[in-house]
Order: C-alpha cells, then structure tokens, then sequence
C-alpha cells in the first residue's frame, strides 16, 4: 500500500510514499518532501476532528467562538465597503453635478421683454411663471437672454420636493445634450432654482407648427409642407435611432419652425422624476395635449411612452399639415374632451381623423401611409425607418424647404441668366440694326457723334458739289400707272442710285418725287474731289438708266450740278434730316432743271474743278438763261 503523488519534473502520478506495516508509518521514497513544515500531516489533528480535545477549550477554541469571530469580521468588513461605496457614490455624483457643461447659473439668464426691449433677472419670484397659449404649450412664448443669444425657456418641477439633480436625471440630460442634427432643438444648458428646473433651447422665431397651421395656413404651399413632413420624420427617426429610443411627446405644439423654414422637434428625453409644469392636471385648457396620444396610452395612465407612440402621433401630425386643419379637423375648443374619449373607447371601427382623398394634389400612398401610421394595434404601425423610406418615394423629399427653395433660385438665377445673355445679345443686335439705319439716313459721321451722345452743330463748307437727278417725264409716268407700281418703279430706281453712292465719297440728301439730291464734300471735307466723284457718279446712272423701261416709257435721267460753299446741319428733333443750305443748292436745282434728257449739265464753277480730271471731260454748251440769275455759261459732262 502506498501514497501517490506528482515527483517533481514530472506529469504522471508515482508513488512516493510506502506504508510500513511494522512500524505503522509511511516511509518517504526518492526523498519526497511534504510542505509547509516539511512532515506529513498528523493521522488525528490535535483537537479532534470535531474539537473534544479538553486541552484546547481551555484556550478558548471552541467552535462556537470560531464561528462568531468569523461573523463579526465578515460584517465589519462589509460595513467598511458599504460605508465606501456611498462615499464614493456621493463624490461622484457631487463631482459629475459640478462639472456637467449644461449647468447655468439662474441669475446669468434674463427675460426678455421685445416690446420694451429690457431684461429681468430670472432670480426674482415670478421668474418662471408662463403664459398659456391655445394648445396648452407652456414656456415657449418665454424668451430669454443667455450671453447674446435668445433662447426658449421651458420650466419643470422635480418630484418629491429635491433641491438638487439625480444621477439618472444628470445622465438623461447628458445624453439630450449630446444630440445634434438639423431637425431637433439643441439644448442651451439648465438652470436650478430651489425644487425647479428652467430648461432653456434654441431659439425658433417662427413658433410651432401648430401656430402656423391655425394661424398663418397661407404659408403652407404643397413644397413647404412635404418638406416639413421631411424635417419631422428625419428628425424623430434620428431620435429613435439614439440612446433615448423615443420622444414621448411629439405633437405639432413641440414641432417648431426657424427662420428658414426648418422644423426641429423638442420637448423629448425628460424622466417621469421631473414633471413639466401645467402638465399634470388635466382640465379644459390642457385636456388637448392629449390629442396626439396613442389610444393605448390614454387607456393605461401609467403607461411608458413607446416608439409605435410617436408613430401614432406622426400620423395626426402628418393630417394636419396635409390638411391644414387642427387635429381630428377640431374647429371649436369644446370638441378636444369628446375626440379624446371616443378614441379612448375601444370598438370594432376605432375613431380616428377624417380624410378626404378627393383631392388630386395629395398623392393617394401619402394617405394610406398616414393611416397606418395611426393603427389602433402598435404592432401594425410601421418603423420609423419604413415611414420615412415610403414618404421619400412618394414625396421625393431629400432636403429641407430652405435647400429647395435656394435650389430653385439658383435655377431661376441661372435661367434668369440666361435670358439677359439672350436678351442683351438680342439688344445688341437690334442696336447695330437701329446705328446701321440711323446711318442711312444720316452721314455716318453725323449718326456715330449722335449714337455716341454728342451734338452736332451746323457748319459751313467752302467746297461741296451738289446734284439734283431728275427723272424725265415722271407725271406721264405717274397718270399712266397704279400707286402701286409708280412707288415700286422709284425704289427700284432710287436703290440703284443708293449703291452707286456706296462706291463714291457720296450722301444721299432727300428724294422728293421724281428727283434724287445729293452731295459730296458734305460732312467730310474731300479737298476738290467732291466735283469728280459727284460727276463719275452721274454718270454711270445716265448710262445704266438707258437700259431700263417703265410703262412704255424708257427711263430718262436730266441731272445738274453745281460747286460752291453751303451749310449744312441737323433740322427737327424727330425724324431727324440733314439739311444743306445755300445758294449752291439752288444753283444746283436750276442747272438740273435746265438740262437736257440723258445729260449732265454743270455749272462753270463745277467745270473749273473738273478741268484737271482724266476721267471726265467737260463740253461747253453755251450760255443758258436760269431763274434768279440770269444767263449763264453751263457746260456738259460727257
């Protein structure tokens, strides 16, 4: 028989000890070596195996003893952690109270007074009181000044009559501090005073949802709804997606509206140990805070709010803006107590708002949606999520109202744009064509001083040769043709003239009737060119003029010119003409008038300028009687 044990170094069993059976003990084998004091352990212990040894009652080892000195330690023990624990619980809490970012000194916050444009400390005894509005929403009309920001004022109660802030509740707010997104109030800080609590947020100048609805349904357009019901899903979608898991209180009253036209939601993450002032009692004025309340809520008083909650109250709040109407449709204050009791009344046909799908411009699935949203079984009513993926295809929602509307500025900018590039382009050419006309009527030189905004002064021309072509038998012409045909056969003519002119240093003066004036010197000084040009002119007319035949007759041209000094300038304000004046205009008129068909008369003076040319030749015709001034030597151009 024999004792088996671990060897050290080793790691299988082996037997270490052999019992002797002459002797009676176990003999040690390869020098095993037991701990502690290096022996084996006694066969009897030393008081027994129950401790009926006399010799150690006599030192008070009796097992009673033992096991009351070991209740007493193990109890003072736990004392002492207890006692730690709480201590430390309490530092804690005092240090996490201390340090929280959120906490604002009451008397660093002041009302504000628009109409009088001062401040109250909120120190005083009134600080918190509020005043109603319609729905029963408390402090949101409070506005006041925090550093240089105005803010929401929203007061509440902490139960049971604490002065100070629980862990739970410095915890909940912690994580209501901490959520940011452009669809909820962000939270300013909170203030203590005494057994109540100012909670103050941002800022919303345009109100509630609510106040727009009933007060101001003209701003609602069909895009500024959907993108409020845009706003409010991503919003409570955001919310349900943190660690507050729910609102607990959505209604249009907690939906408020920026000066962009964003709704950001409020009034959510507060525990059941803080209670929001007016809000515990119902009566006649609050009782329609209940109008958004899930009918399974109403049932239970003690009920916890839920998500499938705020899905419910979504579905009020979607009729509402779709609608523009209070909610139920509620016209008249005393109906809010009769809604909510017959929702509260369970039956077969749950009551519920009233829809009209009558109406085109409201998509048939938004209806149905809305519907759903408000099932009398939480269970059938859809996620958040599924909510806001179904509105987004039905609605095509993907920004809020402001993004949209900058959208379609930026359109309208563009094609605003667009159109003044079309239009100046346009004006652009239409003021070329009114200058290249105004330059046909006028010099061009004349016409750039106007188009420029210059005055043009009358001058005086010392050289200017001017010609007056007449056309041969013209009242023959006139008797013998329609109104029609005579006024075709002189712009026919008349054109013909006006191109030749565009090869010389020429202008067109005036037609009048059968005769064609004009001038050449006039308004740009030419030296003593004027005189060849109007003469190379007149002749080509003459010589083209024999090929062309109206009413029986064959185009006949009589032409005379004359050189001399003349004035000219601008005549009238309206249908401006530039006019020559003098007796070289006259002259001119006299040696046309006493020409012959197809020939060009020139007067001496016209001859004088023309004797050096090579590519005119001047005849003389003799002397020849003309009105005013007697007779005179004329020659002919050929």
């Amino acid at each position: 028989m024999g004792v088996r044990g671990l060897v050290e170094g080793g790691d299988n069993m082996e037997i270490i000890y052999q019992y002797d059976k002459k002797s009676g003990h176990l003999v040690a084998i390869n020098g095993t070596r037991w701990p502690l004091n290096g022996s084996a352990p006694l066969n009897r212990p030393a008081c027994g195996f129950r401790g009926e040894n006399p010799k150690c009652h006599q030192r008070g080892l009796t097992p009673e003893s033992s096991i009351t000195t070991i209740a007493a330690s193990t109890t003072a023990v736990a004392l002492i952690a207890a006692v730690i624990f709480i201590g430390m619980c309490f530092i804690r809490r005092h240090q996490q109270s201390r340090s929280v970012n959120w906490l604002i000194p009451a008397n660093q916050v002041q009302r504000y007074f628009p109409s009088f444009g001062t401040y109250e400390t909120t120190g005083s005894s009134h600080s918190l009181h509020s005043r109603h509005t319609k729905t029963g929403t408390l402090a949101y009309r409070n506005v006041y000044v925090y550093g240089s920001q105005l803010v929401w004022c929203r007061s509440g109660q902490l139960n049971h009559g604490t002065t100070h802030l629980s862990g739970k509740l410095i915890k909940r707010i912690n994580m209501r501090s901490a959520l940011k997104h452009n669809n909820i109030v962000d939270l300013v800080g909170v203030a203590l005073e005494k057994d109540k609590i100012m909670i103050f947020s941002q800022y919303c100048p345009k109100g509630s949802l609510y106040e727009i609805i009933e007060e101001k349904p003209s701003w609602l357009s069909w895009d500024l709804k959907t993108a409020m019901l845009a706003d409010i899903i991503n919003g409570l979608a955001f919310i349900h997606s943190s660690d507050l898991k729910f609102h607990g209180a959505l209604k249009s009253p907690n939906c408020m509206v920026t000066n962009q036209l964003v709704v950001k939601l409020t009034d959510f993450g507060w525990p059941k140990e803080m209670t929001i002032i007016g809000q515990t009692v119902l009566n006649k004025q609050n009782y329609s805070r209940l109008l958004w309340t899930a009918p399974e809520i109403l049932r239970n008083s003690g009920a916890y709010p839920t998500r499938e909650a705020d899905i419910y109250a979504l579905g009020i709040i979607m009729h509402e803006v779709v609608f523009t109407v209070r909610p139920f449709g509620i016209f008249t204050d005393g109906m809010d107590t009769e809604v909510i009791q017959m929702v509260h009344n369970q039956s077969a046909s749950p009551y519920r708002p009233f829809v009209k799908t009558s109406d085109p411009v409201i998509p048939i699935d938004l209806i149905f949606a809305m519907q759903h949203c408000w099932a009398e079984d939480p269970l059938e009513r859809p996620k958040i999520a599924k909510v806001k993926l179904r509105l987004m295809r039905v609605l095509r929602f993907k920004d809020n109202y402001m993004d949209r509307v900058m959208r379609k500025l930026k359109h309208y900018a563009e094609d605003l744009e667009r159109q003044a590039m079309e239009r100046t382009q346009e004006l652009r050419v239409e003021k070329c064509r009114n200058e290249q006309l105004l330059k046909t009527i006028l010099p061009a030189t004349i016409a750039d001083a106007l188009i420029r905004g210059f005055s043009v002064e009358a001058e005086i021309f010392d050289s200017a040769t001017v010609a007056f072509v007449l056309i041969c038998d013209f009242a023959e012409i006139i008797l013998q043709s329609s109104p029609w045909e005579y006024v075709t056969f002189l712009n026919e003519v008349f054109t013909f003239f006006d191109d030749l002119i565009g090869e010389y240093d020429a202008y067109k003066v005036e037609t009048i009737s059968g005769t064609y004036m004009l001038v050449s010197g006039v308004p740009v000084r030419n030296g003593t060119l004027h005189a060849e040009y109007i003469g190379l002119l007149c002749s080509r007319a003459m010589l083209c003029s024999e090929k062309r035949i109206f009413a029986s007759h064959q185009l006949k041209l009589q032409i005379g010119l004359h050189s001399g000094s003349l004035a000219a300038g601008l005549v009238g304000l309206r249908m401006k003409r530039y006019c020559l004046f003098g007796d070289t205009v006259n002259m001119a008129s006299r040696m046309a008038e006493t020409s012959s068909p197809q020939h060009i008369q020139a007067s001496e003076s016209s001859r004088n300028l023309l004797k050096d040319s090579s590519k005119l030749f001047c005849l003389l015709r003799g002397d020849v009687p003309v009105k005013g001034k007697g007779i005179v030597t004329t020659f002919w151009i050929i």
